[in-house]
């Protein structure tokens, strides 16, 4: 199973809490929902994932879209450093996804100390399904619900 990030959520969010951040730095893009959330909201979109087909997908669709203001790139985020203006990601759950390939099942606490450490940015933007160490961060709690079941997440800004 793998979730989709809703591209309204993502231009939500970016236009919330990011609004006078020009360029997003995602290290996890996954199926373009943020993509789109921000080409929605008018910014630079840098996005980077570890799953080569899924990049050569939001490739494809930056293209058909003529989006000029994206970059994306197969990467590993665990492996990669850099200098953003700011970061938004919902980085793997662990081993409730499957991305049909090996990743590390890190716990969200240790994705966002490893996108603190990695990538120095302005502000970092996470959303996440459970926290301790950065509980004090949640500025917002996201209900998702279907007739199948009901879950919550966290909306982390540091």
């Amino acid at each position: 199973k793998v979730s989709i990030f809703r591209p309204a959520l993502a231009r939500y969010l970016i236009e919330k809490y990011l609004p006078g951040y020009t360029e997003i730095f995602d290290p996890c893009s996954g199926y373009s929902g943020r993509l789109l959330g921000a080409m929605a909201a008018n910014k630079v979109y840098v996005g980077q994932d570890i799953n080569p087909i899924t990049i050569k997908e939001a490739q494809e669709l930056s293209k058909f879209f003529n989006f000029d203001n994206a970059l994306l790139t197969n990467r590993n985020s665990l492996a990669t450093s850099g200098n953003y203006v700011s970061l938004f990601t919902c980085p793997p759950y662990a081993d409730k996804e499957n991305w049909n390939q090996s990743i590390e099942d890190l716990t969200c606490d240790e994705w966002i100390d490893v996108c603190r450490s990695n990538y120095k940015c302005n502000r970092y933007l996470f959303v996440i399904d459970q926290t301790k160490k950065y509980s004090k961060y949640i500025v917002e709690e996201l209900i998702n619900s279907s007739y199948l079941c009901r879950s919550k997440e966290c909306v982390v800004l540091i």
